[in-house]
């Protein structure tokens, strides 16, 4: 078989109506077009992609990483602030009862006292 009549044979095999439909392709040429909406949405999407690979490469953190670890100090503080209120309620509580204990033992004092008839 020379070299034309391959080409002829595969000429005669070729489809035009399976050919126009590869060469069409699927979807809406229009909106392939430059500054179409579907253009503008990639061309987006590759923007941040482009920037958040750059922001990593530059150990930057993303606004979520920033915002997470913002929450994140903010616990701590807010623990911080809970545990130290606690403490000094728990002194409070301990000056109290010392309180009450030297009243009750002054009181026990001066009721033994003047039970013996000794002014306190």
């Amino acid at each position: 078989m020379t070299g034309d009549a391959a080409w002829d044979n595969f000429v005669a095999s070729i489809d035009p109506v399976v050919l126009q439909r590869e060469h069409a392709g699927p979807g809406d040429l229009g909106a392939e077009r430059p500054w179409s909406r579907e253009d503008h949405e990639m061309r987006f999407a590759h923007d941040y992609v482009r920037r958040d690979f750059w922001r990593k490469v530059r150990g930057e953190l993303s606004d979520v990483d920033r915002a997470r670890m913002e929450r994140r100090l903010q616990q701590l503080v807010d623990r911080g602030d809970q545990q130290e209120q606690e403490r000094l309620a728990g002194q409070d509580s301990e000056t109290e009862a010392a309180i009450a204990r030297y009243a009750l033992t002054h009181s026990n004092a001066a009721a033994a006292a003047q039970s013996r008839g000794h002014a306190a």
